[in-house]
Order: structure tokens, then C-alpha cells, then sequence
């Protein structure tokens, strides 16, 4: 767990994802899961708000419009260390993915999958 998970009663996981119902059914899981949720529609209200709620991690989907996961989780990482987890159906090649983000979950995911992801990586293990 993270130093802000720890100083915080619940670990903050911002959702990144332009499908209305792909991002509230996982908020509602993580919810379930006692963390604390902040949601973003496109990868610039995702940029915005990891700036302003300093989350423990960030799970991000691809193919969005306006911004892509990649670009915003670049620009994610050149202002914070918080961990990116790629959520998307469309992997792409591993490497494309290992120097943006700190873990990928394949679509469709568990809800285990997206528990012992988010474990480890704010942990350190991921």
C-alpha cells in the first residue's frame, strides 16, 4: 500500500473510461471493496483530476475520445508516481504497454483481477 493509501482511511482509485457503464459498474465494485472512487469520462478530465485528488492508482481504458489512455497516462506520469493500470480489449504488444503503464488487465476482467492488480501495484509488487 501506498504512503497516501496509508495516511488515508480508504485507498482513492481514479477510473478513467468513456463508457458510462463499463466505469460505474467498476466504481461500484471498488466501492463494494471499501476504496474510494473518483471517475473521468476522457483522458483530459482524467489528467485534471489526478492532479486535484491525488489518487493511489489509476485504472485507464485505450480507445477514448478527445485524449487516448496512452497520452493522458503519459502526461499522468510526468507530473506524479502514482501507478497507471491499462484496462482495455485491444492489447496491443507488451512492450508498447510496459513503458507507459505499470500493469495491463485485459477486458473483459474480473472482479479479482481488478483487486489483486490494484494489490500490487500499490504495494510495489506490480
Amino acid at each position: 500500500m501506498t504512503r497516501r493509501a496509508r495516511a488515508r482511511s480508504k485507498p482513492r482509485i481514479l477510473i478513467v473510461d468513456d463508457e458510462d457503464v463499463a466505469r460505474h459498474s467498476l466504481a461500484m465494485l471498488l466501492r463494494l471493496e471499501g476504496f474510494h472512487v473518483v471517475e473521468a469520462r476522457d483522458g483530459i478530465e482524467g489528467i485534471m483530476k489526478a492532479r486535484r485528488e491525488s489518487p493511489d492508482a489509476v485504472l485507464m481504458d485505450i480507445a477514448m475520445p478527445i485524449m487516448d489512455g496512452f497520452q493522458a497516462a503519459e502526461i499522468i506520469r510526468q507530473t506524479s508516481d502514482v501507478p497507471v493500470i491499462a484496462c482495455t480489449a485491444a492489447v496491443r504488444s507488451d512492450l508498447e504497454f510496459q513503458d507507459v503503464f505499470a500493469s495491463v488487465i485485459e477486458k473483459p476482467f474480473s472482479a479479482e483481477q481488478v483487486i489483486q492488480q490494484l494489490s500490487s501495484v500499490m504495494s510495489g509488487t506490480g
